[in-house]
């Protein structure tokens, strides 16, 4: 009989034990709290840090435009749901009515921490087509697109590739200035002694074999050509063609 009691006692224990109490319920509410509440700052901090790169670009020129603004509304629309990119659009709003920041680490770093590097470098990509949308890269948004590519940390040849699709003919120093290279004729270099834009725009090194360029030119034909744009706007389709007709230009050289 004690026996049987004891286990009784035991299980009695055990069961009420396991019951949580009014304050332990409370601290786990708490817990999970502060978890959204610090999820939904880090949201919000790279939401501002998505939306401050953008603004500084656009305003790197002192002008904004509705076709820079454009592109924007764009790259949100295939990168965030409509509920994000509208938020980002709200916080570009209250940016551009401020001084721009000088210093784009911060914002960079949020989005290394946030976005994938191919992600990083779609983000490269709307830089530029914001930069040339009104069809010249001005130093100030080289100097900015610079920046951002080193703080996220894109590849150096990434990096050559893109502005070979958006600049070709022009080298870019370390402070951003843009200038023509010297042995570059009107034709906008195609005709240049220098070939670099060429395997800039290709994506291939400077010791490529025929093969390789060949290669290179028929993957970027394949994914720039104005036939493969069923479903582009007019103004992606422009963008598309502009890239391809420099892709062809830049095969044309290497092949000559």
């Amino acid at each position: 009989m004690p026996f049987i009691l004891f286990i009784l006692l035991l299980i009695v224990f055990f069961v009420l034990k396991s019951i949580p109490t009014d304050d332990e319920d409370d601290a786990s509410d708490l817990f999970k709290d502060d978890a959204v509440s610090a999820s939904g700052s880090r949201r919000t901090s790279f939401f501002k840090s998505v939306a401050q790169l953008l603004c500084i670009v656009m305003a790197a020129d002192k002008k904004t435009t509705k076709t820079e603004l454009n592109v924007v509304k764009k790259y949100l629309s295939r990168n965030f749901d409509e509920e994000d990119a509208h938020t980002i659009l709200q916080i570009m709003s209250q940016c551009l009515k401020k001084p721009m920041p000088q210093d784009l680490r911060p914002f960079c770093l949020q989005l290394n921490q946030n976005m994938s590097y191919k992600q990083r470098l779609a983000f490269l990509t709307t830089l530029f087509e914001i930069a040339v949308v009104d069809s010249r890269i001005e130093k100030e948004e080289a100097k900015v697109i610079e920046m951002y590519a080193r703080f996220a940390c894109i590849r150096q040849v990434d990096f050559d590739r893109q502005r070979g699709y958006f600049a070709y003919g022009f080298t870019w120093e370390n402070t951003g200035k843009q200038k023509t290279n010297s042995s570059d004729t009107s034709s906008g270099g195609k005709n240049s002694t220098t070939k670099d834009w060429a395997y800039d725009v290709l994506g291939v090194s400077n010791n490529a074999s025929e093969k390789e360029i060949k290669n290179a030119f028929r993957k970027l034909s394949m994914q720039y050509h104005p036939d493969k744009q069923i479903d582009a706007t007019d103004e992606e389709l422009r963008i598309s063609t502009e890239k391809f007709q420099r892709i062809s230009e830049a095969y044309e050289v290497l092949m000559e």
